[in-house]
């Protein structure tokens, strides 16, 4: 995933993000999905997002669903925990980029690895709870 400006994609989305919304396309869908300090909430083609988010003290948490899915996400500078698509990661910072392991990985699969850009900081907690769960989905 690239995260550029007020545009989010990779092979399977095309996004352009906002403040108060996410808009774009995720494989042959659309999504859109409007940001509040604490909720974010819309679609991604026929799945609901409904994310409750709060900050406590530096981590970014949120919790509900995501396309139609549970997901628990918690963003830290220490570390990110997320459970989307019936798999946990549990990542690590290591000098700015997550590494580690994900529940539903094999023992001869390399560690997970999440770079995050500078720019991300500048996000809101919203922005940055759906674009990692869009990124990890």
């Amino acid at each position: 995933m690239k995260l550029t400006g007020k545009d989010v994609f990779s092979l399977g989305f095309q996004l352009h993000h906002s403040p108060k919304e996410l808009r774009g396309r995720v494989g042959e869908s659309t999504a859109d999905i409007k940001f509040t300090e604490n909720e974010a909430k819309g679609n991604i083609g026929q799945g609901a997002v409904n994310l409750k988010i709060k900050v406590e003290g530096e981590a970014v948490k949120a919790e509900g669903g995501f396309a139609g899915r549970p997901v628990q996400l918690t963003y830290s500078p220490s570390e990110l925990t997320v459970y989307i698509n019936d798999c946990t990661y549990r990542l690590k910072n290591n000098e700015g980029t997550y590494i580690g392991r994900r529940s539903c990985d094999r023992a001869f699969q390399r560690d997970t690895e999440v770079s995050i850009p500078e720019v991300f900081q500048q996000l809101s907690p919203a922005e940055q709870a759906t674009i990692l769960l869009f990124s990890l989905g």
